[in-house]
């Protein structure tokens, strides 16, 4: 495929019976992998690189979704022409910028992608037209899951690799939510924190620049993520360790998340208005707490809102 044929073409994701008067709307889903054998982005060689590049294509033959797809390196490409892969959404502004030996692997329809040597080794992506977010995230999962029979992940030779614990979002749907607890649950991953920063503003925020774009963290964030929180519990029974965060600024909010269910506190913002001392505070407090509940450990209270 040459770049001029992507012009005259739309991809997968902007055509179909969910746009609606030329609003195009899609989902996308994404993946980040690094391979064993090479160093991190931030230090790898040009060498590395283009070896991380060959075995990524090597792989890539071997795969029912990638066998056919094309390839196209950075480097022989003038800005112009990376500025259109971006605007695609095959690249992004990192990897169009960035020197070194990087590259971007596409099928035909370009409903599925893969980034190499961005700010990781692998940018696995795959977008679905209208608001299929299922569809995309089980496209991204076939994909990963055919690559990496071919090649080895960072952490897959390691007799004792680290736990993953992912971070989520306050904000995500319900179905987003319970396409993340059910991969949680079946062990995909070791933990959930519970929350990110929220991109809503509740009422009665009076700050001047309570409405600037970006996340929001401190009090604000603890109703929402508690209630997350507590979805999580009860979606992966007990099963998944999860980690309450957002807003925690005393023993009684640390409490609220252990009985929502949170095997572990987490806090920042309190932090830095309070200082350490606020620490041996939540701890003395949280043995008050225990104890007029009838707890001899925090174990015993973790959940206990939904018992």
């Amino acid at each position: 495929m040459k770049l001029d044929s992507l012009i005259r073409t739309a991809p997968s994701w902007m055509r179909g019976d969910d746009d609606a008067d030329g609003i195009v709307i899609s989902c996308r889903a994404r993946l980040a992998r690094n391979l064993a054998k090479y160093p991190f982005a931030s230090r790898i060689t040009e060498q590395q690189q283009q070896d991380v590049i060959d075995e990524v294509l090597a792989a890539a033959k071997t795969s029912r979704s990638m066998s056919t797809a094309t390839y196209f390196g950075m480097s022989v490409l003038d800005g112009d022409e990376r500025r259109l892969l971006v605007e695609r959404h095959l690249i992004s502004p990192t990897l169009a910028d960035e020197k070194g030996e990087r590259g971007v692997l596409f099928n035909q329809d370009e409903s599925l992608s893969v980034m190499i040597n961005e700010e990781d080794h692998l940018r696995l992506q795959a977008i679905s037209p209208g608001t299929r977010g299922r569809e995309a995230f089980a496209a991204i999962c076939a994909l990963d899951d055919e690559l990496l029979d071919a090649v080895a992940e960072a952490l897959s030779g390691l007799d004792h690799p680290p736990p993953v614990v992912v971070k989520i979002s306050p904000d995500l749907s319900d179905q987003a939510l319970g396409d993340i607890t059910a991969l949680a649950a079946a062990g995909r991953m070791d933990g959930l924190m519970i929350a990110n920063t929220t991109t809503d503003r509740p009422q009665g925020l009076r700050a001047r620049d309570r409405f600037e774009e970006g996340g929001l963290s401190g009090r604000p964030l603890f109703a929402p993520a508690t209630r997350v929180l507590a979805a999580c519990w009860q979606a992966t029974v007990g099963k998944v360790v999860l980690i309450g965060v957002g807003g925690i600024g005393s023993a009684e909010d640390a409490y609220a998340k252990i009985r929502a269910g949170a095997s572990l506190v987490a806090l920042y913002s309190a932090l830095v208005f309070e200082g350490p001392a606020l620490i041996p505070r939540i701890v003395a407090g949280l043995g008050r707490l225990l104890r007029d509940d009838g707890f001899t450990t925090i174990a015993e209270a973790v959940g206990a809102d939904h018992r």
